[in-house]
């Protein structure tokens, strides 16, 4: 199942759906015969202009620019659909590499509840902190989220412009890496001076731009437990259908709109038991590309490698062979117990 096929797995072409920021790249395209309306904040004469100036597109895809049916804000979704008649009507919305842009995100999904049917879903691909240039930015909580919602945010802040410009890395010449990859390989952008020296033009700006940037650094884990917290806040009628992946430097995440009245059906020892093993699913995947578990596999393979791949012609003495026997039986629990802790290798 390729990416578009599993964005697209619970939603057909006969059901009405909006997709959030398709650009030149759409997953559920109106010319494939799709009932999808398009939400951006430009309209397509504007964004056709865009992507003709900007020679990192190709220019074949100019052409997979469709017109815009709402246009606006994503934060602004609610709005968008009750004044143009949607509210209530809408099966799916799907977006692919736009939550982690968006600065309010509850006020997104909280519009994503005002457009859904009882039952749509909402189906969203997200990129993995770990495997992007956001690796070595701390990862985002509640909290951060619950702030933009009541600040009732537009734009991403001065804080999230300069992290990115800070703490911003490549590997091997891109952004993308994969789980299991040594993130000792990974090079810092060091754009330190760049980052404080636009903080500071900002303040002192007549009118503050807005100015892209990952406001959010996502795990499959974290963002489970932020929509599940949202849900026993009664903030949000999400149920977590799905989180998939990461399958490459991104991750799926399906929701199910569950109706205004709905609310999580945990006693509060169950949630909070749940909660506590999300909790730790956090820091086993914050480690997942450690230099340190990197070199421990590293060494663990040498000495598997050096014991039982041993030719037979080396054993030569019975007291070798007992004393390998008692190494071998060290280890190997040793080994699995490291295994079990780190990503499979690709």
């Amino acid at each position: 199942m390729d990416r578009r096929d599993r964005i697209l797995q619970h939603c057909t072409q006969a059901q009405l759906g909006i997709e959030v920021g398709p650009w030149f790249n759409p997953i559920a395209p109106k010319s494939k015969g799709y009932r999808c309306l398009s939400l951006d904040v430009f309209d397509a004469s504007v964004l056709r202009s865009r992507a003709e100036a900007d020679p990192n597109i190709p220019r074949e895809k100019i052409s997979d620019i469709e017109d815009v049916d709402l246009v606006g804000s994503s934060v602004d979704l609610g709005r968008l659909v009750c004044e143009a008649g949607y509210a209530g009507k809408v099966d799916y919305i799907v977006s692919s590499h736009n939550l982690e842009h968006i600065p309010d995100p509850i006020r997104f999904l909280q519009g994503c509840q005002e457009a859904l049917k009882p039952h749509g879903i909402v189906s969203m691909a997200v990129p993995d902190k770990r495997t992007c240039f956001d690796h070595f930015r701390p990862y985002t909580t509640l909290g951060d989220w619950l702030e933009a919602f009541f600040e009732r945010r537009s734009k991403p802040t001065l804080r999230q412009v300069f992290e990115s410009a800070s703490l911003g890395c490549l590997h091997n010449g891109s952004g993308v890496l994969s789980l299991g990859t040594d993130s000792s390989e990974l090079q810092p952008t060091h754009h330190l001076m760049m980052g404080y020296d636009n903080w500071q033009a900002q303040l002192v700006a007549s009118h503050r731009d807005y100015i892209d940037a990952h406001c959010w650094t996502l795990t499959p884990a974290v963002i489970e437990l932020i929509l599940r917290d949202l849900a026993w806040l009664r903030l949000l009628q999400f149920e977590v259908d799905e989180i998939a992946g990461p399958l490459g430097c991104e991750f799926f995440v399906r929701l199910r709109y569950m109706g205004k009245d709905w609310q999580p059906h945990f006693t509060q020892e169950a949630y909070f038991s749940m909660r506590t093993a999300l909790l730790q699913r956090i820091m086993d995947e914050q480690a997942e590309n450690s230099p340190l578990l990197a070199k421990t596999r590293r060494a663990m393979d040498t000495l598997h490698a050096a014991l039982l791949e041993k030719p037979a012609s080396e054993a030569v003495t019975r007291p070798r062979i007992r004393g390998v026997g008692r190494l071998r039986r060290i280890v190997a629990p040793l080994r699995r117990a490291a295994t079990a802790l780190l990503p499979p290798r690709t």
